[in-house]
């Protein structure tokens, strides 16, 4: 979900899921790998140029099942910047 603030400014919310298997190594399964993660991503973009956009976004756990004892974030932050091309 995209909401436009003004020409230069929009917000965004999105929801996003992964579920990993267990690692392996050498075809052997790595014990405290893997889990089903859920998170909810609100960001902001802003339009920097006609073609160049910077943006930003931060994923929070609303849900986390791991295998055994893992390490899992409070948090992630994700910056960036977009170019779009112009076709000739």
């Amino acid at each position: 979900m995209i909401y436009a603030l003004s020409t230069i400014v929009s917000i965004s919310a999105q929801i996003n899921a992964r579920v990993s298997r267990r690692d392996e190594f050498i075809g052997i399964p790595v014990p405290s790998t893997g889990g089903e993660f859920v998170n909810i991503t609100p960001g902001i973009n802003l339009a920097a140029t006609q073609n160049l956009s910077i943006y930003a976004h931060v994923q929070i756990p609303i849900y986390q099942r791991v295998n055994e004892v893992n390490l899992v974030p409070n948090y992630g932050l994700l910056f960036g910047a977009s170019y779009g091309f112009n076709a000739l």
